[in-house]
C-alpha cells in the first residue's frame, strides 16, 4: 500500500504558488528602462538586440511560472484524490 502525505503535499504546492509569484513579480525585464532608451538609440543593431533579448526572458520567465503553478495545481488535486480515496477506504472497510 502506498501512503500519501497531503499535508506536505499541499505545503509544496504553497511552494511552487510562492516562487511563481516571486518570478511574475520580477517580469517584464527593464520594460521602463527599454521605452526611456529605445527611442534614443532608434538605429542601433545593439539595443535591438538587447530588447530581443529581454523580450525572450520575459517569454521563459512566464513560461517557467506557468509551468511552475500548473504543477502546484496537479499537487493539489492529487492531494485531494489521495484524501478521497483514504475516506472511500475508510467507508469500504467500515471504518
Amino acid at each position: 500500500m502506498v501512503e500519501f502525505d497531503t499535508g506536505r503535499m499541499r505545503g509544496m504546492a504553497n511552494d511552487h504558488r510562492t516562487h511563481a509569484d516571486a518570478i511574475e513579480a520580477l517580469t517584464p525585464f527593464a520594460k521602463d528602462e527599454v521605452k526611456l532608451v529605445r527611442p534614443k538609440m532608434e538605429k542601433s543593431v545593439f539595443a535591438t538586440r538587447i530588447e530581443e533579448c529581454l523580450k525572450a526572458m520575459d517569454n521563459v520567465t512566464d513560461l517557467h511560472a506557468k509551468r511552475m503553478r500548473s504543477f502546484a495545481d496537479l499537487t493539489d488535486a492529487a492531494a485531494a484524490v489521495a484524501d478521497q480515496m483514504d475516506d472511500d477506504n475508510a467507508v469500504t472497510f467500515g471504518g
